[in-house]
Parts: structure tokens; sequence; C-alpha cells
């Protein structure tokens, strides 16, 4: 079976992305927690599967190291004084599509 060489920095962040537990992405993929660790490394498909479970394009899974991703709006959620949680992936595929749709580059 043919393994994909994939930065675990990577699996992690996309799982904290999704504010996805590891334990009930293990109830999923059995494996998870070796492939955040290194230890082992998922198929193309279990990949892919992986990819639509933390809601996150498959092809970030091959960067080099995990992306920053700005909200392209201000962020008025919090006090000034204090640090904005992450955006959420349903946040920001919002935002994009809604740029998209008004002819606005993200």
């Amino acid at each position: 079976m043919l393994r994909v060489d994939v930065n675990p920095a990577l699996l992690k962040w996309a799982r904290e992305r999704a504010g996805v537990e590891l334990g009930v992405l293990a109830k999923r993929f059995p494996r998870a927690e070796a492939w955040e660790s290194g230890r082992s490394q998922p198929t193309l498909k279990q990949l892919e599967g992986f990819a639509r479970a933390v809601h996150a394009p498959i092809g970030y899974l091959f960067l080099p190291e995990p992306p920053v991703e700005r909200l392209p709006v201000p962020d008025f959620r919090t006090m000034p004084t204090t640090e904005a949680k992450r955006p959420s992936p349903n946040l920001l595929e919002t935002l994009y599509a809604l740029g998209r749709e008004l002819g606005i580059g993200a």
C-alpha cells in the first residue's frame, strides 16, 4: 500500500483549525495519532478522507508548513486588548465565497 509523505505538523494544524479533538478524529481514523506524531503516514485515500473531515483543502496538506490564514476583513469579535481566536474554516469559506460573488479578490 502506497503511503503519502505529509508533514505531521500540517495534519495537526488542519485538525486544530477545524476544532476537532484528536480522540474524536481517531474514531474515524484510528492511525491519526501516529500520523500526527510522524510514526506513520496515511494513504492518499485516507488523506483525502482526513481533509474532508477537517474541512481543509487537500493541497494545504502538501505545503512545507502550515499556511497563515488571515481574515480578509477587520475582526471586531474581541476587545482591542485581547487576541481574536483563529477564524473557523466555515467563516473563512463564507468570506471567500462572498468575495468571489462580489468580484473581490481574497
